[in-house]
């Protein structure tokens, strides 16, 4: 992933069952750290049911919290 600031950004990513939908994980490489402030240092989606409600959250490097909450209304 490349941020505005420059570089190339190393995320490890994990998928786990999380009751009737998953989690998503991110997580920026420790030696990422200090490329960027904005960088997302750790997100973490979790999507549920047929509905599709997704919700991420997360942190910056520079300690800012990032949060989105998005629902499918059919």
């Amino acid at each position: 992933m490349r941020w505005p600031e420059g570089g190339i950004h190393h995320y490890r990513y994990a998928v786990a069952a999380a009751g009737d939908g998953f989690q998503l994980t991110a997580e920026l490489a420790p030696a990422d750290h200090a490329l960027s402030r904005a960088a997302p240092m750790r997100l973490r989606a979790a999507i549920h049911g047929r509905a599709a409600m997704v919700g991420i959250a997360g942190r910056t490097c520079g300690g800012r919290e990032i949060g989105i909450s998005l629902k499918n209304r059919k």
